[in-house]
C-alpha cells in the first residue's frame, strides 16, 4: 500500500464528508489539500484539480 493508495483512499472518504456537511468540513479539506501540496506538490495539484471538478 502505497502513500498514494493512502491519500487516495483519504480522498474518497473527505469528498464523501464534504457533500454530506458542507462548510465546516470543506473548511478542514482545504487545510488538508494545503498540506499535501506542501508534501507532494504534483500529487496535490492533481488533488486540486480533481476536487474542484467534483
Amino acid at each position: 500500500m502505497t502513500h498514494s493508495t493512502v491519500l487516495t483512499l483519504f480522498l474518497i472518504s473527505s469528498q464523501t464528508i464534504i457533500r454530506s456537511r458542507r462548510r465546516r468540513y470543506k473548511d478542514l479539506w482545504l487545510e488538508c489539500l494545503l498540506s499535501v501540496n506542501t508534501i507532494q506538490s504534483d500529487y496535490g495539484s492533481s488533488v486540486l484539480i480533481v476536487s474542484t471538478d467534483t
